[in-house]
């Protein structure tokens, strides 16, 4: 038997998206801050580049259950933010302990990415934090911008479930 898979997004349309590509998983909106699901459920749970809540996540994971975080390593789209900002900066690398969590592993991810075409670029920052705080000479910049090559990069944590609750 397979097991059940359910995702869930913030935003409606990247939820309509995953749902139309991807027909054997069950998707909803939802925020990390109110997990759409029972409490004790998951085996797994997966937190892809959003907010850590780990009292949520505590209940929505069985005992000894998975959690994988997927966190932006300190250089991941460094060359994105080398034309939007005066100043870039690193991403900063935390060792962070979760009360209900054991730390098992890190497993870093690194490589590049290159666009070129304008629409691509806009696009990948669209779907970066950077979208809402960027000044307006950098989306000027940006929006000159032809072409792209950046080291993009991530870190998988392991966590297991400790106690019950």
């Amino acid at each position: 038997m397979e097991p059940e898979q359910y995702g869930f997004d913030i935003s409606k349309s990247a939820v309509r998206a995953a749902a139309k590509k991807y027909r054997g998983i069950s998707f909803a909106v939802g925020s990390m801050f109110g997990i759409p699901v029972l409490p004790a459920c998951a085996d797994v749970v997966t937190d892809v580049f959003a907010p850590i809540v780990p009292g949520e996540l505590r209940r929505v994971l069985r005992p000894g259950g998975l959690l994988i975080l997927a966190v932006p390593s300190p250089r991941h789209l460094y060359g994105l933010k080398e034309i939007l900002y005066d100043e870039p900066y690193e991403n900063e690398y935390r060792e962070t302990e979760y009360p209900g969590f054991a730390f098992r592993e890190r497993v870093p991810v690194r490589g590049t990415l290159a666009l070129h075409e304008n629409q691509a670029l806009e696009d990948l920052f669209a779907m970066t934090p950077y979208f809402r705080k960027t000044p307006r000479e950098g989306c000027e910049r940006l929006a000159r911008t032809q072409s792209l090559k950046t080291e993009i990069g991530f870190d998988f944590l392991l966590y297991r479930k400790v106690g019950k609750g």
